[in-house]
Order: C-alpha cells, then structure tokens, then sequence
C-alpha cells in the first residue's frame, strides 16, 4: 500500500460507526465509514478493522486499546486511519465493548469516531511521531508496541491508560474553555 499526503477532511456533524467481532472482524459499517473510508460496505464486512491502520498511529495506541478492551473498558483515542487509496483521515476514537445479555460475555466492539479537534491533532502529532522513534528501535512487534505503550505513560507521567485519557480531554477542554 502507497501512502500520500490527501487528506479527507471529516465534516463536524459526521459520526463513523462500525462494529466488528472479538477477533476485529468488521460486521458493520455505516454510511459514514463507507464514504470516508473508500471502501464499498461488501468490502469491509468481514475484514479486519486493521484494514484502516496507518502507520502513523503508534502500535502502542492499539496495544493500549485491545488491552482496555479486553479487560471490558470503553477506549477513548485519537487515531489516524488510512483510506482505502492511501490518503488518511483523523478521527476521534470511542470503543467500547458490545456484551451479551444473557451471557454477559463480550461479544464483540461497537466503534464511534468523529473529526478529532484540531486542539487534539495539534497536541497528539509530536507525542504519537516520538512514540513511533521509540517503537521503531525494536523490530520484534509486540515489545514494539509494549516500549511505545510504556513510552508514553512515561511521557505523560501517568501510570495508566485512563491518565492518558485524562491528558487527551485537557485538551479538548483547554481550548473549548478558552474560546468560552
């Protein structure tokens, strides 16, 4: 796959859904997803939600995600997906885990994402290339995304995911409270 620098801009009113099985299987997929994305609905159904990873969003983001997911945590991200021509888009991440009610067993993921605020993007950028520098010292992947993982709870002088989280809403709010 061939990346380029287009990027689709995400209208402010557009909510991306999909949802996938436990392996990450996508099972659905809006308009949204379908449009932004550029991939035809009977092309994603069925594949993994791996297919919208760029190489931009660190490994240790989705170490971070599958890790919170498994345990039964909602996930808040910003991430950088890659279109299906190579382009990108960014989106605010919300993931949660879809539960069975009768089992209470998860039984897969619902995924809501938005235009990630420029506030965010702005923030995120410079933390996510130096986390990439980091993961990029191994080429064994999973301590890859295990030292990009840990890099970053240093960075942010947080001892878990939810802190990250935390420094992600600062900035949301920071800006939102300033323009008040």
């Amino acid at each position: 796959m061939t990346f380029h620098d287009t990027e689709t801009p995400i209208p402010p009113d557009t909510l991306i859904v999909s949802k996938s099985d436990l392996a990450g299987r996508i099972t659905y997929a809006n308009t949204a997803l379908v449009k932004v994305s550029e991939y035809s609905e009977s092309e994603l159904l069925g594949q993994p939600h791996k297919i919208f990873r760029h190489a931009d969003t660190p490994k240790g983001v989705f170490h971070w995600f599958w890790q919170r997911l498994n345990d039964g945590h909602e996930v808040f991200a910003p991430v950088k997906n890659r279109t299906k021509s190579g382009g990108c888009y960014w989106v605010w991440a919300h993931v949660t885990p879809t539960w069975d009610n009768a089992s209470g067993e998860v039984v897969g993921f619902h995924s809501s994402r938005r235009a990630l605020p420029p506030q965010l993007r702005d923030a995120v950028e410079p933390l996510y290339a130096s986390m990439l520098e980091v993961e990029g010292a191994t080429t064994d992947r999973k301590p890859s995304a295990e030292a990009g993982a840990r890099w970053l709870l240093s960075e942010l002088a947080t001892e878990d995911w939810t802190g990250v989280e935390r420094w992600f809403f600062e900035r949301i709010n920071h800006t939102t409270e300033n323009a008040a």
